[in-house]
């Protein structure tokens, strides 16, 4: 089996006139852990859904677990990536159980057509428990809290045993208590390739092993975090003056310099 998870080779994406991407390349390998940062609009969730698959680069060559898109049975593919985001929601029954709607995850739907067997719910059950929030699993989803429906989407996605598991802005509208909790749990996580989406650098996972960083479509920046999260780096991709720290942890945290920033 392959090492390669993703490889991009000069890949543009045009949507609607728009050029959204802009000769990306990128390779993901089994057991690295990688972060995405960039200001809103940069491109980061168009650059993976093109390697993905759910954007068809208008441009260049995509593999997705060693195979190129293109020539590939892709619904068959996607199914070895987890994705987290708050925008499936609005595919989620709001009135369905957490439990229900973390077994919808083995079958890569977003809801149920059929009773769950009982091995289904003990799988259900058991990704509940080992994210601490088995207390959730008769809770409807409309009754959860932002960080308790985070839980439910995170382990949706991992009930199945992803390959690579895509956490997209998963701290957006979360408190601080909530926010460290789900970071807290992520670092616990066992999968084969991590990617966390974000434009905060605290909330980067300390277990990340590599930044892309993206800026007007273009990788502005690819590489080891120690390298990416710097002063130079980050003030240029983010587009505002910062002085970046890292902590014993392995944790990094932004500080914007006041006197030289112009908002």
């Amino acid at each position: 089996m392959s090492d390669e998870i993703i490889r991009a080779e000069n890949i543009n994406l045009v949507r609607n006139d728009v050029q959204i991407l802009h000769g990306a390349n990128w390779q993901v390998k089994r057991g690295e852990n990688w972060a995405l940062i960039g200001l809103n609009g940069s491109g980061k969730t168009s650059l993976l859904r093109a390697v993905t698959g759910d954007f068809w680069p208008t441009s260049g060559s995509v593999w997705l677990f060693g195979g190129q898109l293109g020539h590939i049975d892709l619904p068959a593919y996607k199914k070895r990536v987890g994705w987290v985001g708050g925008a499936i929601d609005k595919w989620l029954p709001p009135s369905e159980t957490a439990l229900h709607l973390v077994v919808t995850g083995l079958h890569h739907t977003y809801e149920l057509y059929r009773k769950p067997t009982d091995e289904e719910n003990a799988k259900g059950a058991q990704i509940l428990a080992e994210l601490g929030c088995a207390y959730l699993s008769d809770r409807p989803f409309s009754k959860l809290s932002q960080g308790e429906k985070q839980k439910i989407r995170l382990a949706r996605a991992l009930v199945a045993g992803p390959e690579l598991l895509i956490l997209d802005e998963v701290c957006a509208g979360l408190d601080i208590k909530s926010r460290e909790n789900l970071l807290q749990t992520i670092e616990t996580m066992d999968v084969p390739a991590i990617m966390f989406v974000t434009h905060h650098i605290e909330e980067i996972p300390a277990k990340t092993d590599n930044i892309i960083a993206m800026k007007k479509g273009c990788v502005a920046a690819c590489g080891k975090k120690e390298t990416i999260l710097t002063d130079e780096v980050l003030s240029d991709v983010l587009e505002v003056p910062l002085h970046i720290t890292a902590d014993k942890n392995g944790r990094y945290w932004s500080r914007v310099n006041t006197a030289c920033a112009i908002l």
